[in-house]
């Protein structure tokens, strides 16, 4: 059905369990009765709420489809992917956001490691100093650092998407 795709396997993020064959089969950690809730297709934006509108919520049904759909604010307004980039969501480089400029009379934090955003919803409090205890914390943050000007919507929006960036909806795959 599906022509054979190669893997592409990373030394650093992921366990092999999250990168599975293609089509991958999903199975609902919280509900493993359900068996592959994927029914064998490919979830794209096209079938996503067909597939999931009877198992996840509203919420959890809003940040898939945000992830599956192409991001303006994730990867424009809000420059997350310029350190962030996709599908792992890390690029291994470090990054000085120059906070010096909006102290006084202390020196910024210099250059800092980006993470991985996969599973952050799992690791609070945020940053490498842990200053953000919540991920809105963070896009404020970065919100105010950066200059963004993102609106609430935005910033909600990026939150949702966060939480949702753990292998493919918080499942376990066969």
């Amino acid at each position: 059905m599906f022509p054979r795709l190669e893997r592409f396997d990373v030394d650093f993020d992921l366990p092999d369990a999250f990168i599975p064959e293609f089509p991958p089969a999903i199975f609902l950690s919280n509900r493993p009765e359900l068996g592959d809730v994927s029914r064998g297709e490919v979830v794209s934006i096209n079938n996503y709420y067909r597939l999931f509108k009877d198992i996840l919520t509203p919420v959890q049904l809003d940040g898939l489809r945000l992830l599956l759909t192409p991001f303006p604010i994730f990867f424009g307004k809000g420059q997350c992917g310029s350190c962030h980039p996709a599908p792992f969501y890390l690029d291994n480089q470090m990054h000085d956001l120059h906070l010096e400029r909006l102290l006084k009379n202390e020196p910024g934090d210099g250059p800092i490691k980006a993470f991985t955003l996969r599973g952050i919803k799992e690791s609070p409090p945020y940053m490498h100093d842990g200053r953000c205890f919540t991920l809105e914390d963070t896009v404020e943050f970065f919100n105010l650092v950066l200059e963004l000007k993102l609106n609430d919507q935005e910033k909600q929006d990026l939150v949702a998407f966060m939480k949702q960036l753990w292998a493919f909806p918080a499942v376990a795959t066969a």
